[in-house]
C-alpha cells in the first residue's frame, strides 16, 4: 500500500520502516490504541481456554470487548487462529 504525507502541495511517498520484533507492532499499537481504533486496553498477551490473545480490549462505544492479533508475515494464517 502507498502513503504520502503532503507537503504544501507536494505528495512524498513515506516509506515503510519494518519492525525489528514482532513484540514492537502489540507495544505500539497498545499504547495508542485508543487514537487509533478508540477502544481501550483490557490486557496483553491474555490467557483463556488454553489460547493467547495478543491483545484484549473493550469498545465502550458498542459495549463489547475486541480481539486483535499482530501479525508481521504477510503469509501467516490469521483466519485460523480465529477459528482455533
Amino acid at each position: 500500500m502507498y502513503l504520502f504525507q503532503l507537503h504544501h502541495q507536494d505528495l512524498k511517498e513515506i516509506r515503510e520502516k519494518p519492525f525489528r520484533k514482532e513484540k514492537d507492532i502489540p507495544d505500539l499499537c497498545e499504547k495508542n490504541l485508543k487514537q487509533l481504533l478508540g477502544i481501550r486496553l483490557i490486557a496483553s498477551e491474555f490467557r483463556v481456554a488454553g489460547f493467547r490473545i495478543d491483545t484484549l480490549a473493550f469498545d465502550d462505544q458498542t459495549q463489547s470487548f475486541v480481539i486483535i492479533e499482530y501479525k508481521n508475515k504477510k503469509h501467516s494464517s490469521v483466519i485460523d487462529q480465529g477459528y482455533a
